[in-house]
């Protein structure tokens, strides 16, 4: 592998080539870390065939390994796929096994269903709900978000009791006193 990356006349496409069969190797050894295998999920989804091998291969080490980086790239390929049924099955898969750790899956997918705000709403309100009860620090930001979010769909009368809702919350949020501070 080493003499074929430094091999300048060696192209692209079969460097890609060898590097994916020696990924294959190393997954059927059982011997790859989670960096090898986000390496080895983001070569396999660029091609038709790859996306199929991809999917069975996520399912596996997600279960084994539970982690975030992994749930990420799952989530993003189907977010690219724009499979909203699968980004929410999966996003609860993640929050399932990552608990408090789950916060850049919550991202992804709040940003996902904002995009898609038109079609689905309910989705992206529960996303949120599902987000504001988490009670780990990394999760305050999501409710200055949600009262955002409420600013610009709701009128003020719900704003001010979402804000009374959400200041109750433990643990205590900065930004969400901010937020509220821009509208008074």
């Amino acid at each position: 592998m080493l003499i074929i990356n430094e091999n300048n006349e060696t192209d692209l496409k079969t460097r890609r080539k060898y590097l994916a069969m020696a990924l294959k190797m190393g997954h059927e050894s059982g011997l790859m870390s989670e960096e090898h295998y986000c390496v080895f999920l983001r070569l396999l989804i660029v091609t038709e065939t790859g996306r199929k091998i991809a999917e069975s291969i996520l399912s596996e080490v997600c279960s084994a390994y539970k982690s975030g980086k992994l749930y990420e790239v799952w989530i993003s390929y189907y977010i690219s796929q724009n499979d909203s049924d699968m980004v929410e099955k999966i996003h609860a898969k993640a929050v399932k096994d990552l608990g408090d750790k789950s916060g850049p899956i919550f991202e992804l997918a709040i940003q996902y269903f904002k995009t898609r705000y038109d079609e689905d709403r309910t989705t992206l309100e529960r996303l949120y709900r599902d987000a504001i009860k988490m009670t780990n620090p990394k999760f305050g930001i999501f409710r200055a978000q949600y009262l955002e979010f409420c600013m610009i769909n709701s009128p003020f009368d719900k704003v001010r009791k979402e804000y009374d809702h959400l200041s109750q919350l433990p643990p205590p949020c900065l930004k969400l006193h901010e937020k509220i501070s821009i509208l008074w």
